[in-house]
């Protein structure tokens, strides 16, 4: 269990700044001039068996962006690594941006991320940006693949070049048929409840969607590694989505995750005409259908 302590001190920033941007602006901060109040807090990590003890000094991310109204913020590093975080993980974890260490500041002497209650995954290093984003809700889609039944009907392939000898299908495969618009933003969904939206452009022409044992997983070479992602369950863009039915405990669970206002239970579904109960997506009936929609 990690646990954490919370200290105020109120002594000036260094010499920092970070881009904030919103839908109506964008602008320099120097924190050093705002004089917010740093923070401390202890961070309890596990590696290899080994539990070590932090202590980092940074200031709270509320602090920044108190005065702006937002449903997640972006934070962008140098070297173009990229996490969003929703108010309400804002909200409920201690998340600061640290620049010390120890007592000593940080070699790189740039931002990063820290919370004692959010995974690692999330410490971004090298903060320079920050973007607020308003309505930041995902659509409920009205037509929705089968990730399982779509791969094999389109043919995995035995190799990826660039990638070994994985086995899978180019991100880009999801074209024209899952989805017939291949830019903006796409959500991820992976089975232990991880959102992420990446941007076409930016992280996904050159992805590949890579199959080990029945899981599969996001790589893309124009992506740190840290934001791969392991056990897809979900892919959405716009009104259209495919889902890993093998990942997905339940569809009440994946409503719940991505915050449906209102879950359909009447569908129609391809190639065969019928219907089926969506709360049972794993049964053998399931086993050839392409898609369904409402």
């Amino acid at each position: 269990m990690k646990k954490y302590l919370i200290i105020f001190i109120l002594i000036p920033t260094w010499l920092f700044s970070l881009i904030i941007k919103t839908p109506e602006s964008t602008s320099s901060i120097g924190l050093d001039s705002l004089q917010l109040p740093l923070k401390k807090i202890t961070t309890e990590r596990v590696n290899q068996g080994e539990t070590s003890k932090e202590i980092w000094e940074g200031v709270a991310i509320e602090k920044i962006i108190a005065a702006s109204a937002y449903d997640e913020i972006i934070l962008r590093s140098f070297d173009g690594y990229m996490i969003r975080l929703t108010k309400k993980q804002i909200e409920d974890n201690h998340v600061i941006l640290a620049i010390g260490k120890d007592g000593e500041n940080r070699e790189e002497a740039k931002w990063r991320l820290v919370s004692p209650t959010l995974r690692e995954m999330y410490w971004i290093r090298g903060v320079e940006e920050i973007e607020l984003v308003k309505q930041a809700f995902n659509l409920l889609p009205n037509t929705i693949y089968l990730a399982e039944n779509y791969i094999d009907h389109i043919g995995i392939r035995d190799s990826l070049p660039g990638n070994g000898k994985a086995e899978g299908i180019y991100f880009s495969n999801l074209y024209p048929d899952v989805f017939p618009i291949l830019e903006g933003e796409f959500t991820f969904l992976t089975k232990d409840g991880i959102i992420k939206k990446y941007n076409y452009n930016r992280y996904l022409e050159k992805a590949v969607i890579i199959k080990a044992d029945s899981a599969y997983s996001l790589k893309s070479p124009d992506m740190p590694g840290g934001m791969w992602l392991k056990f897809l369950a979900y892919i959405q863009h716009d009104k259209r989505a495919i889902i890993f039915r093998d990942q997905v405990e339940s569809w009440e669970k994946l409503a719940t995750s991505l915050e449906w206002n209102k879950v359909p239970k009447n569908i129609s579904y391809e190639p065969f005409g019928g219907s089926h109960q969506l709360n049972k997506l794993k049964d053998e009936e399931w086993d050839d259908i392409l898609y369904f929609y409402w």
